[in-house]
């Protein structure tokens, strides 16, 4: 559905159905657009496409860091500090000792990017 360049009719953008539980109207989607950093209009603002390739990893703990060891109660303030000179942080989720780690995470865990201890 893509034409020249990679952009995509901002009309057929507004037929998606959760787009048209927001609104019905495709020059309120299109102003949305406008104030995105990763969306851009055509000349006419008629067409969208990505600013930024989209990654074809779907899968959040592709780029996944497991911190632990961390001291009694690291804060989330804490550890972003300490991850963020590394890049851009999507999210950050704390597991105590005795509290339960959910199932992906527990299965992802030998694949994972980097431990740090």
């Amino acid at each position: 559905m893509r034409g020249k360049g990679g952009f995509v009719n901002m009309k057929l953008v507004a037929s998606f159905r959760k787009v048209k539980n927001i609104t019905k109207d495709w020059t309120v989607v299109r102003d949305a657009v406008k104030s995105s950093g990763i969306l851009q209009l055509n000349e006419e603002g008629t067409k969208v496409k990505r600013v930024v390739a989209f990654s074809p990893s779907i899968n959040p703990l592709a780029k996944c860091v497991l911190v632990y060891n961390l001291g009694l109660k690291p804060s989330m303030g804490i550890v972003e500090q300490h991850l963020e000179k590394y890049g851009r942080i999507c999210k950050i989720s704390i597991y105590f000792p005795g509290q339960a780690v959910p199932n992906e995470v527990r299965a992802q865990r030998s694949r994972l990017d980097i431990a740090i201890a």
